[in-house]
């Protein structure tokens, strides 16, 4: 340690010793005069503090000789954060870096990706999302045509895409660029969102492809029934039935409700959902939530054949809507998509008025296949659902504060982050401009000294204190510049400097500025970026 007193380099810190480093980082000193004891026992807040500074570290060890794991705190849960990480993965997985000669050698591992162009549009990487190493694309038997679907990184903003191919297909007219406006507004959580529809010839001959959002980590509602009855448990948490049983009529309730409630969209945008309400084309992720896919294709291949009156047609197909609705609940309620063939609907529907169904289920099934000349909607389910919309309202209402208050625990992060970055520049840092020394000394010396403060400190006993609600306490104070005192002690306990936080906010920023000005003009260009603590703009 350097014999001269660092406390030459700051006119009006004080120099001196103290027995203990600890007594100071929670005492508070006046600001402007203030009065430290007001009525109301909460201490003053200065004007000039952004609003993170007003609130209490989080301490879950009070005791410095404690030293219980506390870290959890500030963190997400390990679920949320597998969870998260999972679905980031999915949609990374095909990144635009990708080189080429990667995406070759998926082509040999997969013989359908050989076949694909490298770049449909402004869409690359185009990868099969169906069909496994099947080369041989099959007719749809919803749309009517031979479909393909892929998942593409959108070269214009880095997204993934999934491209839904209708082969060997051109739109005669342009009359269907009124479904195509009309479904690309409508913004929906049940609901993929379209983006857009274009023809192309890179696959060899007309394609007609839509353009939609990549959901990840979901499955096609008949896949999920398949799996829950192998007893695979499906790709929800905890929904489905057990092993070959059927589905629990609290979990068909909340399907219902969010299929309606997307039918109701779509209805009031004078639209119909056709084909979407089926089985293979209504997708469920791990949070047991349900998204219509495949909307618009048959608005788009079938706009030829509408006639002149339209919204006659329109309430025909939203009829039609109705009688998916029910095949789909019934495929449900039996726990098995074999329930829809022809041959077995009578034994399917008998079997769910001897199950232990609620009457409520049983008169909705009903009433979604009646075939008389009444005209059916939406609101006429409501009463059969009930008291069962606010059951999936309050989960909906539940999740959000979960997630809410798991957002919390890293709201500051990045702007923590930051902070560190730029101590770990400065300190130890081996030499600059020159001068061996230069760590050592100045500001540098002092921020030496707070790194020790916050990250270094022992209990009585000399175990390691580690207690995170300091660690974030004393870098909150930092990067607010905050008038509360602290003693740093050096390591060998011959110096002593009491400091406020502001003191050490103003020499990290200029120590750091410094470096910054030091550093190539490429790299100068990266270290101005927006960042969102204090309204800052630039990271220096």
């Amino acid at each position: 340690m350097a014999s001269r007193s660092p406390a030459a380099f700051y006119p009006g810190i004080s120099n001196g010793v103290s027995g203990s480093a600890g007594n100071w980082h929670n005492m508070p000193t006046p600001v402007n005069g203030s009065n430290l004891t007001p009525s109301n026992g909460h201490l003053p807040r200065p004007s000039n503090l952004p609003m993170y500074s007003q609130q209490p570290a989080l301490s879950l060890t009070a005791d410095r000789n404690s030293n219980g794991p506390n870290n959890t705190a500030f963190f997400l849960s390990s679920d949320l954060r597998a969870e998260v990480l999972q679905r980031s993965i999915e949609m990374n997985c095909h990144a635009p870096e990708f080189s080429k000669s990667s995406h070759q050698a998926a082509a040999m591992a997969n013989p359908l990706q050989s076949s694909l162009p490298t770049e449909v549009l402004h869409y690359r990487f185009l990868t099969p999302l169906e069909g496994g190493n099947n080369p041989a694309p099959v007719k749809s038997c919803v749309f009517g045509y031979t479909t393909s679907c892929f998942t593409a990184i959108d070269s214009r903003t880095g997204a993934k895409v999934v491209l839904r191919r209708i082969h060997n297909y051109r739109p005669p007219t342009n009359k269907c660029i009124f479904f195509i406006e009309a479904w690309k507004k409508i913004h929906h959580p049940n609901i993929v969102r379209l983006k857009e529809v274009f023809t192309c010839k890179a696959f060899g001959d007309n394609s007609l492809l839509f353009v939609s959002e990549f959901v990840p980590s979901c499955a096609t509602l008949s896949q999920h029934i398949l799996a829950i009855n192998a007893g695979g448990g499906g790709r929800s948490k905890g929904g489905g039935g057990r092993g070959g049983g059927l589905f629990p009529e609290t979990l068909i309730w909340n399907y219902i409700v969010q299929l309606t409630a997307a039918m109701r969209s779509i209805h009031m945008s004078g639209l119909a959902a056709r084909g979407s309400i089926d089985v293979t084309k209504i997708l469920i992720d791990s949070r047991n939530r349900l998204l219509l896919s495949g909307c618009c294709v048959l608005d788009v291949l079938l706009c030829e054949t509408m006639q002149m009156n339209m919204r006659n047609e329109m309430l025909a197909y939203q009829q039609e809507d109705m009688k998916n609705l029910g095949k789909v609940t019934m495929a449900l309620a039996c726990s098995s998509v074999l329930a829809l063939l022809p041959e077995n609907f009578k034994s399917s529907y008998d079997l769910i008025h001897s199950s232990q169904f609620s009457e409520d289920l049983r008169n909705l099934i009903t009433y979604l296949f009646s075939n008389n000349m009444r005209t059916r909607n939406l609101n006429e389910i409501m009463p059969m659902i009930g008291a069962r919309f606010y059951t999936q309202f309050e989960a909906v209402e539940l999740r959000a504060d979960q997630l809410e208050s798991e957002l919390v625990r890293e709201a500051e992060n990045a702007r923590l982050l930051r902070l560190l970055c730029k101590l770990s520049a400065i300190n130890e840092r081996p030499e600059f401009n020159l001068d061996m020394s230069w760590s050592e000394t100045g500001d540098r010396y002092l921020l030496k000294l707070f790194r020790d403060y916050v990250f270094h400190q022992v209990t009585e006993d000399g175990r390691p204190w580690m207690d995170m609600s300091h660690v974030v306490s004393c870098l909150n104070k930092v990067d607010c510049g905050s008038e509360e005192k602290v003693c740093l002690t050096s390591r060998d306990g011959h110096n002593a400097l009491v400091v406020t936080f502001s003191d050490l906010k103003q020499c990290l920023d200029s120590t750091y500025h410094e470096l910054c000005i030091a550093a190539p003009p490429t790299i100068q260009s990266q270290l101005s970026m927006p960042v969102g603590a204090m309204g800052a703009k630039e990271f220096r």
